[in-house]
């Protein structure tokens, strides 16, 4: 039964929702139980007077009681306490359960949140529980390259700080932003959040041949610049096994070999052997023959006679004297003061 006092309670907060009409509370005594009140309910609701929806569409809430248990959930719909909610078949309290127990069996199971969370939805039984943890309004997720700042909330923080450097390095180990002398950050092979950083690229400084040309060899292993691109340092070809055959050339069928701008050939042509001096003689004209690296005369210099000789040209070796003849006499061609008497 309802006493004086919750009726007016009751009464004050349906007439406050506009659920029942003032006229209404005429119909309900101060004596008449929870019952009475209900079917006064379902009357006036049902009315037209009351401006709602057909009775077919009208649906009470279920009438519980801070000591219901379960049973009384509140999710179905009816006119008396024991409608069957999730827990069970209504009915009386189940004064078996204290106050922790009743918490965790309607779901506050949580008694602690992580740093920086903080309870929300407490149990009406046991303020020590409650149903939830979340995180203070206006914390976000940062991502890459944006890291949180402060206390973490799950994952959340307060605000965000950019660093590149750290989410370079976290997305690829090898990204730097210095690399050694002759090398570069490879613009090919950057970090998406800062170009500055990436894998370290060859210049390949000195190295200026991307291929070969003939007669030269590779001066070393080649090296890969930062496109990809094989470079090259390079040297003469040494033709290892070939020879400068010279005016001779190579012999018949012989193997050639490019030794920068020079041909040099496995066989040479055979020497003649037309050398036998070291020097060309003096008064000689001579000819070097390659082959075997010595000179052959082809004839004499000018004015030089007798096998290539200078003439005599010394007075008194030829016979001449200085002297006075008494009778003819044949003047030295060298010295006309040389003579020789007849």
């Amino acid at each position: 039964m309802l006493n004086s006092r919750n009726y007016a309670v009751l009464a004050a907060m349906l007439s406050a929702a506009v659920l029942l009409p003032m006229s209404a509370m005429a119909d309900i005594s101060f004596t008449e139980g929870g019952e009475r009140l209900i079917n006064t309910l379902h009357t006036h609701l049902y009315s037209p007077a009351s401006g709602l929806s057909s009775p077919d569409e009208i649906k009470l809430a279920a009438v519980c009681f801070i000591n219901d248990t379960a049973a009384c959930s509140g999710e179905a719909f009816g006119n008396t306490e024991n409608n069957g909610g999730n827990g069970g078949s209504g009915g009386a309290p189940d004064y078996d359960l204290n106050d922790a127990e009743r918490c965790r069996k309607e779901g506050y199971g949580l008694t602690s949140c992580a740093a920086g969370e903080t309870p929300e939805g407490f149990c009406i039984y046991n303020s020590n529980y409650f149903a939830r943890c979340v995180c203070p309004s206006g914390y976000k997720t940062c991502e890459p390259p944006y890291y949180g700042v402060g206390t973490a909330c799950g994952n959340k923080y307060a605000s965000c700080e950019e660093d590149t450097e750290r989410a370079c390095t976290e997305l690829d180990s090898e990204f730097t932003d210095t690399c050694q002398t002759g090398w570069k950050v490879d613009p090919n092979n950057a970090c998406e959040y800062d170009a500055t950083f990436g894998k370290c690229c060859n210049l390949c400084e000195g190295y200026d041949y991307t291929t070969i040309p003939e007669g030269y060899i590779a001066d070393g292993t080649a090296c890969v610049d930062c496109n990809g691109t094989s470079k090259y340092k390079i040297k003469i070809n040494p033709c290892d096994g070939f020879q400068d055959c010279g005016v001779m050339g190579g012999d018949t069928g012989a193997q050639t070999c490019m030794s920068g701008s020079q041909i040099k050939y496995d066989n040479c042509k055979p020497c003649p052997n037309l050398g036998t001096f070291s020097s060309c003689p003096t008064g000689t004209n001579c000819e070097y023959e390659a082959c075997s690296g010595l000179w052959y005369t082809t004839g004499c210099q000018s004015g030089y006679t007798n096998f290539c000789t200078l003439p005599t040209t010394d007075c008194t070796a030829l016979g001449y004297k200085k002297t006075t003849c008494s009778g003819k006499t044949l003047k030295c061609p060298y010295d006309s003061a040389y003579v020789l008497c007849l």
